[in-house]
């Protein structure tokens, strides 16, 4: 899976450039509480965006802390 993630790794920074954006949604199912980060760029003057991770967060605390240590890891 490491080989996979690095080689979609390079087709995505190839893709994306030096200029991109990011955003960030959450949404919860159930009780557990999960937060997507996307990629976004603009490919022949349309605007793109993908995703580069979705992960549940840990219970408990669902602070700013926490997010920023998921988007470190990623």
């Amino acid at each position: 899976m490491i080989t996979v993630a690095t080689k979609l790794g390079v087709v995505i920074a190839e893709e994306i450039g030096i200029v991109f954006g990011d955003m960030y949604a959450g949404w919860i199912h159930g009780t557990v509480h999960f937060v997507a980060v996307y990629g976004l760029f603009v490919v022949g003057g349309q605007l793109r965006r993908i995703l580069l991770a979705v992960s549940p967060l840990d219970e408990g605390s669902q602070d700013a802390d926490t997010h920023i240590a998921l988007f470190r890891n990623v």
